[in-house]
């Protein structure tokens, strides 16, 4: 059972990179939003593999370290994210606006 706790309490291999960079030119990088996102659904699923081998059986202080790590990693990923400016093929409220406006006046 400890070599089952240690083999789940190793994080995944995606979220030992470093994190994916972005521009601060304030476009976004599409790139760098799935790495994220990615890094997120990984951090979630180490969460819970981890729960599941405490439901298992498994002592749940031998996997502290590991939960905290996991949770950490899903918390940068969750501030990467939303640090993250806009896509560039999106529009803003007021460009919307406009839109509206010039496409409704025929």
């Amino acid at each position: 059972m400890a070599a089952a706790a240690r083999a789940l309490a190793r994080r995944p291999a995606s979220a030992r990179e470093t994190a994916v960079s972005h521009p601060d030119d304030g476009k976004t990088d599409t790139a760098a939003r799935e790495a994220m996102k990615k890094r997120l659904d990984e951090a979630e699923t180490w969460l819970r593999r981890l729960r599941g081998t405490i439901e298992a059986g498994v002592e749940p202080t031998a996997l502290v370290e590991a939960i905290n790590e996991a949770e950490g990693q899903r918390a940068a990923a969750r501030a990467e994210l939303d640090a993250i400016a806009r896509t560039p093929d999106m529009l803003s409220d007021a460009e919307v606006s406009v839109v509206i406006r010039f496409t409704s006046v025929t």
